[in-house]
């Protein structure tokens, strides 16, 4: 709900499963979104900027997103995250998440939305032990917007690879 709500610039989108209601012996009814309050800012071009730097996640050379490509046919803004499992010994060496054992290895979050200008569709991605979740989120967005189906015989990592292509 929140990186729907930084989608919409501050509107706040309640998430739903339910597309109407049929009672027996009653019409349809579609389901009527509840209103409810929205963040509103002094400077409405707070929103851009922020969503300006959340494209940069993806389309910066040092983008912490940079990996997710820059081949697709719709804008995204994103943020990553992790959650450190097990303290590094050394802070100044680079960390080998592979050499871990799995229980060991960070937890990766990314939130994104896409189009970036006219949002359609959320996520938020966490993946426990594994630095899938870009991988995921991009499976999931190229298939919603592109229509680009997965297949299910091989690993996220390659279906998002053969999209890039």
């Amino acid at each position: 709900a929140a990186t729907a709500m930084l989608a919409n610039r501050g509107r706040k989108v309640t998430p739903h499963l339910l597309l109407g209601e049929q009672i027996p012996g009653k019409s349809y009814l579609p389901y009527q979104p509840t209103p409810s309050t929205s963040i509103s800012l002094q400077d409405k071009q707070h929103w851009e900027r922020v969503i300006q730097s959340m494209q940069n996640v993806i389309l910066a050379p040092h983008g912490t997103a940079a990996r997710f490509g820059k081949k697709h046919s719709y804008t995204i803004a994103a943020k990553t995250g992790t959650a450190q499992v097990i303290a590094k010994r050394n802070p100044e060496e680079r960390d080998d998440q592979s050499a871990l054992p799995e229980k060991f290895r960070d937890h990766h979050l990314f939130i994104a939305f896409a189009p970036a200008d006219k949002p359609k569709i959320a996520v938020a991605v966490i993946t426990e032990n594994s630095n899938n979740a870009l991988e995921t989120a991009r499976a999931i967005f190229d298939y919603y917007l592109a229509g680009i189906k997965p297949n299910a015989a091989q690993p996220a990592q390659t279906q998002v690879q053969k999209a890039r292509v």
